[in-house]
């Protein structure tokens, strides 16, 4: 938490490593509208696929991580990001 703003961040791991040579690693970030105080409106109601905007973060905290990890690693490592709540 960061003044108004808050993010839920999940970091999941399997056990065993995978049998490939680089590290798997999947990241997520998820901007709901409501905690911007926006609500999806017109005919589609749902929050489908990210955006420009969410996909870029996506990129930079994958860019950011994957060095943090040990060369031989190579679990299946997923990262979820969601942002709750956003300070104006």
């Amino acid at each position: 938490q960061c003044g108004d703003t808050m993010l839920l961040c999940t970091v999941v791991s399997n056990y065993d490593a995978a049998d490939v040579d680089f590290l798997p690693l999947t990241v997520d970030y998820r901007e709901k509208f409501a905690a911007a105080g926006r609500y999806p409106g017109g005919f589609f109601k749902r929050e489908a696929r990210p955006s420009t905007e969410e996909i870029l973060v996506m990129r930079i905290v994958d860019r950011v991580l994957r060095p943090l990890f040990p060369k031989d690693y190579h679990a299946e490592t997923q990262v979820m990001i969601q942002l709750m709540s956003l300070d104006k």
